[in-house]
């Protein structure tokens, strides 16, 4: 195995580690792309960790793997890939990491397979180092421990002194339009209370949504419980579409308060959800013209960076990418050998243009290799194929 400190170029250390990983130990090509990115990444640290005592999450070992299929995703556009999964968090981390901070987390992480109904994934709370009853990320080398492609939610503890109140609804009626009403409802009146300075309402990136009520002050946790069900009581307990409550009855929104406890959870916003959306702020004027589509890592991810998010159909296109960029296409006697191997599997479609052989020495009927539909197939040759990618048969 080749040594990243040998090397002063990662494009060049890359091209042999391929070779090594792919052609002589046979491994899959998405998992020797994976650990020549480690490996470079990973090239200044300690080549030994110590697993039981330190865990540092990575490109993802397995980037083709779906994290969340067609099926459990709620818009149902794409399977979601840990390589989906890792990308949108890097891009997004620091916008993440400030919501996080000062704060005891938990974090869910996606297990292999399709959840069955009521299953949630794992639920980690715990520290890799154990150090503390709670996961905590305050900066960029604490999110890297946990940050990996199925480490999907990110979800944030009440303190003792919390500064918020949180209203959690989750809606009895499928109607979308009607639960969007009760919301707003909900917030303008929350606005109206004196100590709440401004409010925020998100969309979960599940069923739900939660209302935040920012505080001028800090106050206890169990203090703002006990004013919290009073307030609903009084402002909406004879509504006949909702109930004060944890769990909707019927078609009734439930209004709830579980995060307003001690070590009470919420889901941060622009986490993503096992339901492969996001969880988001909506604007008070936009909240009527919602959908749940405005959702979905492509939108989040361009809402929150400004800038497009690719999703991986397969992660073939990381080596496609890397070998197109590393490699100069020319006569297949002169190019590497993991290039041709690709060829001849249909991995890599070649250039449009010809491929170099000098048809004019060729003889009509005699049979040629033409590469179509992703795979070299024998034809006899005639003057009609010189613009097709051909290469004559070895003898």
């Amino acid at each position: 195995m080749p040594y990243p400190e040998h090397y002063k170029s990662q494009k060049n250390f890359m091209h042999d580690c391929i070779h090594v990983t792919v052609d002589i130990e046979n491994k899959d090509k998405d998992q020797g792309v994976a650990q020549c990115i480690n490996m470079w990444r990973n090239k200044n640290k300690k080549a030994i960790r110590v697993v039981n005592k330190f865990r540092q999450a990575d490109y993802p070992n397995h980037p083709n793997d779906v994290v969340i299929s067609k099926s459990e995703n709620i818009v149902g556009l794409k399977n979601i890939r840990e390589v989906d999964v890792y990308n949108y968090y890097e891009g997004i981390k620091s916008k993440l990491i400030p919501e996080l901070k000062k704060y005891e987390l938990f974090v869910v992480v996606k297990p292999k397979g399709v959840l069955k109904p009521g299953e949630k994934g794992v639920y980690i709370r715990h520290p890799y180092d154990k150090k503390t009853n709670y996961i905590h990320i305050d900066n960029d080398k604490e999110f890297e421990t946990y940050h990996s492609g199925r480490t999907v939610e990110y979800h944030i503890t009440s303190p003792q002194k919390v500064p918020w109140y949180i209203v959690d609804i989750d809606p009895g009626s499928e109607d979308f339009s009607h639960t969007k009403g009760i919301i707003a409802d909900v917030a303008d009146e929350l606005k109206k209370i004196p100590e709440v300075k401004k409010i925020e309402i998100r969309y979960t990136g599940k069923r739900g949504f939660h209302i935040l009520g920012w505080l001028k002050q800090s106050k206890d946790v169990n203090d703002a419980r006990k004013f919290l069900q009073e307030w609903l009581k009084e402002n909406f307990g004879d509504r006949d579409d909702t109930t004060i409550a944890e769990s909707p009855k019927g078609k009734k929104a439930a209004l709830g308060l579980s995060p307003m406890k001690l070590n009470g959870g919420h889901i941060s916003k622009y986490s993503m959800r096992i339901t492969g959306l996001c969880c988001m702020e909506i604007e008070r004027n936009k909240l009527m013209s919602f959908n749940k589509e405005e959702a979905s890592i492509e939108k989040s991810y361009k809402n929150i960076t400004g800038k497009t998010f690719q999703m991986r159909e397969s992660a073939r296109k990381v080596i496609e990418a890397f070998l197109k960029e590393s490699f100069t296409w020319t006569n297949p006697t002169t190019t590497p050998r993991l290039k041709d191997r690709l060829h001849e599997k249909g991995k890599i479609k070649p250039p449009p243009s010809p491929s170099g052989v000098d048809t004019e020495d060729l003889i009509p009927g005699e049979i040629i290799e033409i590469f179509e539909n992703g795979q070299w197939k024998k034809k006899p040759w005639k003057p009609s194929l010189k613009d097709k990618e051909i290469r004559q048969v070895e003898k």
